[in-house]
């Protein structure tokens, strides 16, 4: 047996997955190596003719995490930044520069010196490590993984590499790049969390005991709110750091709740809670006398079970004699609810954004809706807008609207305070969202076109993933009394049902309280449609047509919208698939005088097209409604004219010149 076999075969009994890695390389070449779980038997195959080894690291194999040391200050500092370990590798020429570790939970992350490259790496799900008896491409061999890793927090080994980056960083540059780069000083990176006297592992058991107590997040019962607190009070309460909070979250409080929070959401709650301002000193649980009990922080007046007698799962109650009755509130009667999420959908260049423009000029003067008085008076509005351009498209387009440009807020994106900036992100800055709420008391409505810009690392078309992006995105709509507009396109395809073509995860128009489809009058090209796909918070008020017209405005055409007067109830799928809805359409009739028209034989394509004129027919309808007999143009062969001609038909049924003759392009 090859030694290369024998060491695959010693690391998979320790529960650790190999994967072949080709000589003198350091990555699989395997497609989709993730996903590969080799068995014993499955080994000779892939390791009996050489090559190297690698270790799946992170969740497939029991939470093993590799902390790879890149630099040799980072080697030279793990010992006293980083936990003790019996499981120490590397190469010959570099011996300890890879320390190993149990981490349940723990994410990959890389720390990185601006100016003089990799410093460490934390290395789990989603990675390998190449180990012994490998060679690295430089022909040093790599030392086998022998020893046992230690077993610790996930948010503890992230703090002690946060540490160890700031050492070394400080001792290349100074602690002036080190709070340039945003990271903790060393000494606050292991300062104690408790005060002298106290015991940290006692903190510590007393925080899990807390979050036992707590109240776990429950899908469709406003679950965001409890995981906020219960991390504000680990983060504050407790006077815990945000990576061990997060840690005590994850194993002690996230499995109660249904369903569990993604790694992303949990983080995102706790640094939110890192960053809020608190009404009570930090430490004041950890320095509390006795057992604390759950802050209830004003909660809506649910039953709780006494802890004392309660499951780790625990049901919550709401007596809805208890719930206080409201109505339903409207920016749009009917259309647009306050304090919830609409969503709107249509292909692009169709007048989406236009018709959003539109919506803001009316909240933002007070102006009446195309249908109703407007009852509220004058508000602002916060515009997230990706794909159009403020100074040549969006401003002109509100000024062609009417709009009050002074109440229109454009938030462009989260600025560092070192300078940097990124563009803005539903996952990562729901808080600066909610700050620049709070900051506009008059704030009425916020705008976000496409919502599937501001989406972050998150997978679009994941539900869960969408679902735990939205919920504290509706969370915030109502706690803040505003209307959110989601914008966004259509996908390809021929759903029966409008819903299913909105692009994305159907957890967006889940999460919507109202959605709209903006579609062309299959009729009437220069027509637009904006017709209800779904309304849960009003009986259905039809849909409306509109027109983009232009206007001067600053001596330059700018499109605008100018709504047609009255209802309209085409259906959304029948916009969508060319039908007319309810109801015979234009379509409708005029393939019925056509078939009539025709029934006695081709007809001079000039003669027909100036009948079909006479009877009110638009070109639009008379092209389709062809299309949809069949009917055709051909040329009749002797005198050069054209006719109209149904299958089957001939263009002379005395000389029998049959239809296979010039067809018209």
């Amino acid at each position: 047996m090859s030694d290369l076999l024998q060491a695959a075969g010693a690391y998979l009994a320790r529960g650790w997955l190999p994967v072949p890695i080709p000589a003198g390389s350091k990555g699989p070449n395997l497609p989709n190596w993730q996903r590969l779980r080799l068995s014993a038997d499955d080994l000779p195959l892939h390791f009996s003719h050489g090559g190297n080894v690698g270790l799946i690291l992170g969740e497939p194999s029991g939470g093993l995490v590799d902390v790879d040391l890149d630099c040799d200050e980072a080697v030279a500092l793990a010992g006293e930044y980083l936990p003790a370990t019996g499981a120490i590798s590397g190469r010959g020429g570099r011996p300890a520069s890879h320390r190993w570790y149990i981490a349940e939970g723990a994410a990959t992350k890389k720390y990185s010196d601006p100016q003089a490259g990799m410093v460490v790496e934390i290395r789990s799900t989603g990675c390998q490590t190449v180990v012994g008896p490998s060679l690295h491409p430089t022909g040093d061999p790599y030392l086998m993984l022998e020893g046992e890793p230690a077993i610790v927090p996930a948010g503890l080994l992230r703090a002690c590499c946060d540490a160890l980056f700031a050492a070394v960083i400080r001792q290349r540059h100074g602690d002036a790049v080190a709070d340039a780069l945003g990271r903790p000083s060393t000494s606050l990176a292991l300062a104690p969390c408790v005060p002298s006297g106290q015991d940290e592992s006692e903190v510590m058991r007393r925080a899990e005991r807390y979050l036992a107590t707590v109240d776990a997040a429950i899908d469709g019962q406003g679950g965001s709110m409890p995981t906020f607190r219960a991390a504000c009070a680990l983060v504050n309460g407790f006077a815990l750091s945000p990576d061990v909070a997060y840690d005590l979250l994850a194993r002690v409080y996230n499995p109660r709740c249904a369903p569990p929070w993604s790694e992303k959401e949990l983080r995102h709650k706790v640094e939110d809670a890192a960053k809020a301002a608190h009404d009570k000193p930090r430490g004041h649980l950890r320095d509390a006398e006795g057992p604390v009990a759950p802050e209830l922080f004003n909660l809506s007046p649910t039953r709780r079970i006494d802890a004392a007698h309660g499951a780790s799962n625990r049901p919550m109650l709401l007596k809805l004699g208890d719930v206080e009755r409201t109505a339903v509130k409207w920016i749009w009667p009917g259309r647009i609810p306050r304090g919830k999420l609409t969503l709107v959908a249509g292909e692009p260049g169709q007048g989406k954004s236009t018709m959003t423009c539109d919506i803001v000029a009316r909240i933002t003067t007070g102006n009446a809706w195309p249908d109703t008085p407007n009852l509220d008076l004058p508000g602002d509005v916060v515009l997230l807008s990706a794909e159009d351009d403020l100074a040549d498209t969006i401003a002109p387009r509100l000024d062609a609207a009417g709009a009050d440009s002074e109440r229109v807020f454009a938030l462009q994106g989260i600025e560092f305070a070192t300078g940097g900036k990124r563009c803005f992100n539903l996952e990562a800055d729901l808080g600066a969202l909610n700050e620049t709420v709070l900051s506009l008391p008059d704030c009425r409505l916020v705008v976000i076109d496409p919502v599937s810009a501001y989406c972050g690392k998150l997978d679009s078309h994941n539900n869960t993933e969408v679902r735990g992006m939205l919920m504290p995105l509706s969370d915030l709509a109502a706690e803040r009394n505003v209307a959110i507009l989601m914008v966004t396109h259509l996908s390809k395809g021929e759903a029966s049902k409008a819903l299913h073509r909105f692009m994305g995860s159907i957890a967006f128009a889940a999460a919507a309280r109202a959605c709209w489809l903006v579609e062309v009058d299959k009729d009437d090209s220069g027509r637009r449609l904006f017709l209800p796909v779904k309304q849960n918070l009003a009986k259905n008020v039809g849909g409306l047509a509109f027109r983009i017209v232009d206007r001067m405005v600053a001596g330059q055409s700018i499109g605008a919208v100018e709504w047609e007067p009255g209802r309209i109830d085409t259906l959304a799928e029948a916009a969508l698939s060319g039908d007319a809805g309810r109801g015979p359409s234009a379509v409708d009739d005029c393939a019925e005088w056509l078939s009539e028209y025709m029934a006695d034989g081709p007809k001079l394509a000039s003669e027909a097209e100036e009948a079909a004129k006479a009877n009110s027919f638009s070109v639009a309808a008379v092209r389709r409604a062809k299309k949809r007999l069949g009917i055709v143009s051909r040329c009749d062969g002797f005198q050069g004219q054209w006719r109209w001609v149904f299958p089957g038909q001939t263009l002379w049924p005395d000389t029998g010149v049959a239809t296979e003759a010039l067809v018209a392009p």
